[in-house]
């Protein structure tokens, strides 16, 4: 997961589908059909999908700053609380979509 100095910087998914691609042609050769309406396509699509899923959630976990956090909630009443980790679960429950 791309964690840098600057933030989270998450791959696009055609970059993703891109280095997914290279995989399947190192490892099958040249001669591989990689469109989509071709079984290693398909494969192909559906794990940079997977894999952009993953990169979502890193990038969810990464901004929500966890570690910092605790402490302002050790601070909170339980009412601020709840609405914080409910604000929480609903951003990562968006970047999952």
């Amino acid at each position: 997961m791309p964690m840098t100095n600057n933030g989270y910087d998450r791959p696009e998914i055609g970059e993703l589908r891109d280095d997914i691609n290279a995989l399947f042609i190192q490892y099958f050769g040249e001669g591989i059909d990689l469109d989509d309406d071709q079984t290693p396509g398909l494969l192909a699509g559906v794990l940079s999908e997977n894999n952009d899923q993953i990169e979502k959630i890193g990038q969810g976990v990464y901004n929500a700053f966890f570690v910092l956090k605790v402490q302002v909630l050790t601070s909170m009443t339980s009412v601020q609380k709840k609405d914080y980790i409910e604000n929480l679960l609903a951003i990562v429950t968006l970047l999952c979509k």
